[in-house]
């Protein structure tokens, strides 16, 4: 759904909100780019992947990747979501995950890749990973790359709580509003939208249920002012409390 008619939505009446929400999943479905992928997954659903060569992978929710694995390569391409690696060791044949203009390698390791609207975050939980031949990472490391600059960042993350999702909770540490909202939005049908940009990019630590997006959305923007508003099934609406009329 194109974000630029939310505005437009929210002035609307809860029936017609509704109904051009309804219409909006319709178009999604249909342009859907895991249609064309080798694996993917639904909104709330994950799935694991045993590779040929032995590796699992395990997908997170609206999630999609392109395998190519042969006697040359082993080659993954993240087209959407998020994917939490288990990679077989094979000295011969590294392994490598691909994204827009990230190139992950390994030769066999634990770690997590998660694919955002700006940017992309490399998890290790065991072993050694580099990234575009400019970062190495080793376990309990964290990269972020930004999408806008390309420039990263790297930070500490516990390496029991890489890929925390498989479990249905996860782990956000100085994480935006904003970040926290596209996760739970894998989980959630239809869309949450937070109306006030200020409230958006204010910084979170905590651990959120990731399986009741009703109840972690509360607990992740009470505390900071804000309120949840459900419009429709479809739509939910993160306000500040002194702007929200309607619940």
């Amino acid at each position: 759904m194109n974000r630029a008619v939310l505005p437009f939505i929210l002035g609307l009446p809860l029936l017609a909100a509704a109904c051009i929400s309804a219409l909006a999943v319709c178009a999604a479905l249909v342009f859907n780019p895991s249609w064309r992928a080798d694996y993917s997954t639904a909104t709330a659903e994950t799935r694991e992947v045993i590779l040929s060569d032995g590796s699992r992978l395990t997908l997170a929710p609206r999630s999609a990747i392109n395998v190519s694995i042969d006697g040359v390569q082993r080659e993954v391409t993240l087209v959407r979501g998020e994917v939490f690696f288990d990679v077989v060791h094979d000295a011969q044949k590294p392994f490598e995950v691909r994204s827009d203009d990230a190139v992950i390698r390994v030769l066999g390791t634990a770690f997590d890749v998660a694919r955002a609207e700006n940017g992309l975050a490399v998890e290790v939980r065991d072993g050694t990973v580099g990234v575009n031949k400019q970062y190495r990472l080793t376990a309990g490391q964290r990269l972020w790359i930004d999408r806008q600059s390309g420039v990263g960042t790297q930070s500490s993350v516990a390496p029991t709580e890489v890929a925390g999702w498989i479990n249905g909770t996860q782990f956000f540490e100085n994480a935006s509003v904003a970040q926290v909202i596209e996760q739970l939005d894998r989980y959630q049908r239809g869309w949450i939208v937070i109306k006030d940009p200020a409230l958006a990019n204010k910084r979170v630590t905590g651990l959120y249920d990731m399986r009741d997006t009703r109840r972690a959305l509360d607990a992740l923007v009470a505390p900071i002012g804000g309120e949840v508003s459900a419009y429709s099934p479809l739509l939910i609406v993160i306000g500040n409390t002194t702007s929200t009329t309607e619940k």
